[in-house]
């Protein structure tokens, strides 16, 4: 069914409008804290605000692309490309900042992730399924669920989910009806998805492989993808593919393999069994459910999967009259579904934080989780080790399935349609989230001083909390020794790591003249040893905890006293 743009306040004002009033309403009262407060944690949340202040002053100011920076890990500089930096979000920042203040640029960047995450999951459901209400909700199970509620903490790129449907529903379309508009619009929206997330452009690319598994099914064929209406457009999508997606992914793996960063055991991330079924942290009445949650492995920002037994209702009746549903591929939906929510259990099996004997037990290989078995065969599932990150893949078809559900429901009679009703309240209950967080940004005295400082000059300060140095930068904006990115080379730790010994031993004129330090923030009580091992230097800052000293003042000619002393 094709749909009338022309009716755009149903498609897109209502829409739109319907999902930002619910936002506000499930996250009240953060809202009142929209222009003083940043929706995020002080941790990964700092390290989002920069990201935005990075890709800006990359392309704005030094007219450079955002994948390599010298503002951190300085003097070296460090490649973005295994950070988890959402350049799209970045750009998307650049002419909001010219109206608006940073902390409420990125509160904006929030609600839109919310907005159009349920708006283009209503699209998606809207084209399946043929109905405006259970399209509707579809949308406010999708953007609302307690996944992306979860990573609202301070993932940014996480809570970016609003082109993953609408990749799906380029690419649903491309396999029903192949031509060469939707096999470019499938390889731009894809490489559009991984300027958000690498994770989720892999889990597209999965996505997209099961749903054409699924073809070969429906269709009889393994090869039906070389069929003569096919194979144009495929070379399309292939060689789009190859020149945004590929290029960028051929860099990522280039970086890894030339200075390889850390990585995480999949199974610290593995979503337990029980997971979609109980509520988890972020719920809002979440100490009724500690007695789980606080079991489960990993951290607990990352293991709230609960869909709702208001969905799983619906899950089973679609299921139950699946022969009811005039629908061909609900079958496929079903698959997604369960794929994934299998992949996300990861390579070892978790039943109420037990750890399963046997699944995923290296010395009982005949018994191996989906995850583990897959990882044989796409490489990025053993990089990207985050395995309960997947069902994220599994609650979009589970939407597109509880839509055909409702559908159903309000098409079966008045007993159905009261029940259909019935279930919303309790899907508003248990999709109540835990308040929003909201830090405030104070920002210390020293930040005046240092911008008052005429000049260039690098900054050395290792003793603020990695992600709070971050944020601190995009005030000063004078390149550091480290920051609170995702992954970091082995070079770039063990240049971190020479610096801090120098710091230790109190080798400042080192850190000066062979890092190439202008600045130096450290404790107080280390202020007569910096001025000693640089012979000199101008104390632009002292307070009880903290000393600023511009170091580069002591071979410049100038006074080597200090010249001026604050005190709170």
């Amino acid at each position: 069914m094709k749909i009338d743009w022309k009716q755009s306040w149903r498609f897109v004002l209502f829409p739109a409008l319907f999902y930002l009033a619910w936002f506000i309403i499930l996250t009240f009262p953060a809202i009142l804290k929209l222009n003083s407060h940043i929706w995020a944690g002080r941790g990964d949340g700092m390290t989002m605000v920069w990201n935005i202040w990075w890709v800006d002053k990359a392309v704005r100011e030094l007219h450079s692309h955002p994948w390599f920076t010298d503002y951190l890990f300085h003097p070296m500089g460090t490649s973005l490309l295994v950070h988890t930096m959402h350049p799209l979000k970045g750009l998307m920042a650049i002419p909001m900042l010219k109206i608006l203040p940073p902390i409420t640029n990125y509160n904006v960047l929030v609600i839109l992730s919310f907005v159009f995450s349920g708006m283009s999951a209503f699209w998606l459901a809207f084209v399946l399924v043929r109905s405006y209400w259970p399209a509707i909700l579809a949308g406010f199970i999708f953007t609302f669920s307690s996944f992306h509620f979860q990573h609202a903490q301070g993932h940014l790129h996480l809570i970016s989910l609003e082109w993953m449907p609408i990749f799906v529903l380029a690419w649903y379309s491309f396999l029903k009806n192949p031509n060469w508009w939707k096999a470019v619009l499938s390889g731009v929206v894809l490489f559009l998805v991984f300027l958000c997330d690498a994770y989720y452009m892999m889990y597209c690319v999965l996505f997209g492989a099961v749903m054409v598994a699924w073809w070969c099914f429906r269709e009889r064929s393994l090869w039906f993808l070389l069929r003569r209406e096919y194979r144009l457009p495929l070379a399309i999508f292939v060689i789009v593919c190859l020149c945004t997606t590929g290029a960028l992914a051929g860099a990522l793996l280039h970086a890894m393999k030339s200075d390889p960063p850390p990585f995480f055991p999949a199974w610290e991330h593995s979503m337990d069994l029980l997971a979609p079924f109980i509520p988890g942290y972020h719920w809002r009445f979440a100490e009724l459910t500690e007695g789980y949650w606080s079991k489960i492995p990993g951290k607990v920002h990352g293991n709230s999967m609960y869909i709702g037994w208001s969905v799983v209702i619906l899950v089973v009746y679609a299921f139950l009259n699946r022969k009811k549903i005039d629908y061909r591929d609900l079958g496929m939906w079903f698959l997604l579904a369960l794929f994934f929510a299998a992949m996300a259990l990861g390579p070892k099996l978790y039943i109420w934080g037990w750890e399963a004997p046997y699944f995923g037990d290296p010395d009982h290989r005949l018994i191996k989780m989906p995850y583990g078995f897959m990882q044989k065969f796409i490489p990025g599932l053993k990089v990207g080790a985050r395995p309960n990150r997947l069902f994220i893949m599994a609650i979009l078809a589970i939407t597109m399935i509880a839509a055909h559900a409702y559908r159903q429901l309000r098409a079966s009679g008045p007993k159905s349609r009261v029940f259909a009703l019935a279930l919303l309240p309790l899907l508003l209950v248990e999709y109540l989230p835990s308040p929003l967080p909201a830090t405030d940004p104070q920002v210390p005295a020293y930040i005046a001083k240092l911008n008052e400082a005429e000049g260039e000059g690098a900054l050395f300060d290792v003793i603020t909390h990695k992600a709070r140095v971050l944020f601190l930068q995009t005030l000063h904006e004078r390149p550091i020794p480290r920051g609170w990115i995702a992954r970091v080379g082995r070079s770039r730790m063990i240049q971190i790591s020479e610096q801090t010994k120098l710091r230790e031993e109190g080798r400042y004129a080192e850190i000066r003249d062979r890092h190439h330090y202008r600045f130096v923030l450290d404790e107080a009580s280390r202020m007569d040893a910096i001025l000693e091992s640089c012979g000199g230097g101008v104390v632009l800052h002292k307070d009880s905890e903290f000393v600023l000293i511009d170091m580069q003042a002591a071979n410049s000619g100038s006074d080597t006293a200090i010249r001026e002393e604050t005190v709170p």
